[in-house]
């Protein structure tokens, strides 16, 4: 169900694994909550997520697991989940099993976007 914030960032904390098993995201900020707050992660390769992470956060504790074949913008084709949910089970004993954790996403946060912004305007000026 629904969380509050400061609900949800309690689970994040209690938690050692995060795992997004999605056919179809833009960006899944849910992601960097979860490192933010020491989870592992376990994320579906969907296309354009991958590269923004690792060019942010090129030390995440991410395990990207290959998706399924999509139809219709976002159904899974069915032939396909056996394999999916076969390649989750094993990223996410990977993880688990890996010493790898932490991660520094302090970059993306909204007080260093904002003086990034704040920077960015007034050296335009």
């Amino acid at each position: 169900g629904r969380l509050s914030q400061a609900d949800l960032a309690v689970e994040y904390r209690r938690a050692e694994l995060f795992v997004l098993p999605s056919f179809y995201e833009g960006l899944p900020l849910v992601v960097i909550e979860a490192l933010a707050s020491g989870c592992k992660a376990v994320v579906t390769d969907l296309p354009g997520i991958r590269p923004w992470v690792q060019g942010n956060v090129p030390d995440a504790p991410v395990w990207w697991v290959r998706p399924p074949r999509i139809r219709n913008t976002d159904e899974p084709c069915e032939d396909d989940l056996p394999a999916f949910e076969a390649r989750l089970q094993a990223a996410m004993r990977e993880a688990l099993a890996s010493d790898r954790c932490g991660c520094d996403v302090s970059d993306l946060s909204w007080d260093a976007l904002t003086a990034r912004l704040l920077l960015d305007f007034s050296i335009d000026k």
